[in-house]
């Protein structure tokens, strides 16, 4: 538990409902909640200490009453997002419903439908069968729990279970978000979604919860089948919405390989020094995955392996949309905005534009005009000479080759 502080800290507090999966609730369990709250919480307070003492920037930037309000907020959105994600997500793969997730479905459905009805309820009994309670199986104690009226909740029996699950799902759902600071609650795609991780465990068990509570019902008023055969599309739809995700990590890859095939035809002249401002207004990323953001920095030294002696190997920028109105000049160098708001200051003579339209480099630009001032940016070599090695990236990203 502790390791998660240094990991993804998000699902670090649901561990204070960890007692509540114990499989008896008696008068034990809130002294065994209160222990389990002071070791969470030391160990919490403990971490939080020493990332503020090394300045962590995630603990020393957070301001009063955002670090009070933020929490309260979240714990409020992201169960409601996470537990409704679940209805969502089979109407997001009705929606892009084809031949694969249609032949997907085809070959899950009867497999969980046959689970469902063979290895979950066994071989159905007769209510009146006859024999020692001892040695009866689960589904055919359940089978024997009388129908309930209403207010008769001594005859709860097994739903029970269902009922201990449900809460702790919930406390575990509300406990995955004091944590998620930087990322807003109701995120429903992308990559902003990582804020609903912690909630993994609780919304799991929520959803068990009432599943096994319809499964129970099934059995109790021979709706078998029905509920089976529901439950089988839902899981069905759910696994075919992972298709959803996946279809845009590939075209996620393709748009990279797009993008980078441009940048190293465009700008065949790297030397040390280089560097590539991206124009972002013709980029198009997908709605799971950004294809080319935040990494773009971080790429072009594993497309080619640069001489060790060079002090800047060439980097890639995706500017901010509005980077011109932003932009910081002289007659020496440009100072620039990238995508993660970091600034970027490069001599003219060093700086090369690339222009995109479609999620492809159209232009390389010999001049920028800026507040009606013109400079002669980094013009390319028609034949610069130096072939570099290729490295661990160019077979994955260039195509073409």
């Amino acid at each position: 538990v502790t390791g998660i502080l240094f990991n993804y800290e998000t699902p670090f507090l649901i561990f204070l409902g960890a007692p509540l999966l114990k499989k008896n609730w008696d008068k034990r369990l809130l002294r065994e909640l209160a222990l389990n709250a002071i070791m969470i919480g030391g160990i919490l307070l403990s971490v939080i200490l020493m990332r503020h003492l090394i300045g962590e920037s995630r603990v020393s930037s957070l301001d009063f009453p955002e670090v009070i309000t933020s929490p309260i907020t979240h714990m409020i959105q992201g169960p409601i997002v996470a537990f409704g994600s679940y209805f969502y997500r089979p109407i997001q793969a009705v929606q892009n419903l084809n031949a694969e997730m249609s032949l997907l479905m085809a070959v899950t459905f009867p497999i969980f439908a046959w689970i469902l009805i063979k290895l979950i309820f066994g071989k159905e009994k007769s209510l009146s069968a006859e024999g020692d309670p001892s040695t009866l199986k689960d589904q055919d104690e359940i089978a024997r729990i009388p129908k309930l009226k209403f207010g008769e909740w001594k005859n709860l029996g097994e739903f029970f279970l269902p009922l201990k699950l449900a809460l702790t799902g919930i406390v575990m759902l509300i406990l995955a978000y004091p944590l998620t600071f930087t990322v807003r609650a109701f995120a429903i795609s992308g990559r902003d979604t990582r804020v609903h991780f912690g909630a993994v465990i609780g919304a799991a068990l929520l959803w068990a919860s009432i599943w096994y509570a319809a499964l129970l019902l099934a059995q109790r008023y021979k709706w078998k089948k029905a509920i089976a055969f529901t439950l089988a599309g839902v899981c069905s739809l759910l696994l075919g919405f992972g298709l959803v995700v996946q279809w845009d990590y590939q075209r996620a890859w393709a748009l990279q390989q797009n993008l980078w095939s441009d940048i190293v035809k465009f700008v065949p002249d790297l030397n040390d020094g280089t560097v590539i401002l991206v124009d972002p207004n013709g980029l198009v990323d997908t709605k799971q995955i950004d294809a080319n953001t935040w990494s773009m920095p971080l790429v072009l030294q594993y497309i080619y392996e640069f001489p060790s002696t060079w002090q800047n190997a060439p980097r890639v920028h995706r500017l901010l949309p509005d980077w011109e109105e932003r932009v910081l000049h002289n007659s020496l160098e440009i100072k620039v905005i990238d995508y993660k708001w970091e600034y970027i200051v490069v001599p003219w003579k060093d700086t090369v534009i690339l222009e995109t339209t479609g999620g492809r480099v159209v232009r390389r630009l010999e001049e920028i005009q800026i507040d009606g001032d013109t400079y002669i940016i980094k013009r390319m070599e028609t034949d610069p000479g130096v072939r570099y090695p290729e490295g661990i990236l160019y077979k994955y990203l260039i195509s073409g080759k």
